[in-house]
């Protein structure tokens, strides 16, 4: 059974992020959504990211959340995936996640990463949300409706 990690602060998840969520899940067996409890970003408290994760993945049957801290590479061990997903929007993107996959293989030899490209729609980060949410724009084609009301209340 192929498992598959998909990490990140999600502050907030955007559609791009749920793209991603359903592309791993429709080729993995089960997808872990790891939620990094402790970011250097001035990012949302846990629980209210991890509320807005779990309403963007209703009816993925094969995604779970989890919360953690420390070294994506010892989630990776502690739950036995098998696959360590990330997403490119871009060039620049692509650079980071490269050392990051090397940084980790040399961290633990077991970590295998699976580079997903963005789709082209959804090329938005979510500091651009945040910033978007704070203007009072139109945020409809950035992230899931079911959370649309509650990103602009958190961020605006």
């Amino acid at each position: 059974m192929a498992k598959a990690l998909f990490v990140g602060s999600f502050d907030p998840i955007h559609l791009g992020h749920v793209s991603i969520i359903k592309r791993a899940s429709l080729l993995f067996d089960s997808v872990i959504v790891g939620v990094a409890a402790d970011t250097k970003k001035n990012a949302l408290p846990a629980e209210k990211r991890l509320q807005l994760i779990k309403l963007s993945v209703e009816g993925f049957d094969n995604v779970e959340i989890v919360l953690y801290e420390g070294l994506t590479v010892d989630l990776y061990k502690k739950i036995g995936a098998d696959v360590l997903v990330r997403g490119v929007r871009n060039v620049l993107d692509f650079e980071y996640e490269k050392s990051l996959a090397a940084i980790n293989k040399v961290l633990s030899k077991d970590v295998e990463t699976c580079l997903f490209l963005c789709d082209r729609d959804y090329e938005i980060s979510s500091s651009l949300i945040k910033e978007l949410a704070k203007l009072n724009a139109d945020l409809s084609k950035f992230v899931p409706h079911k959370i649309l009301d509650l990103i602009k209340e958190l961020y605006s």
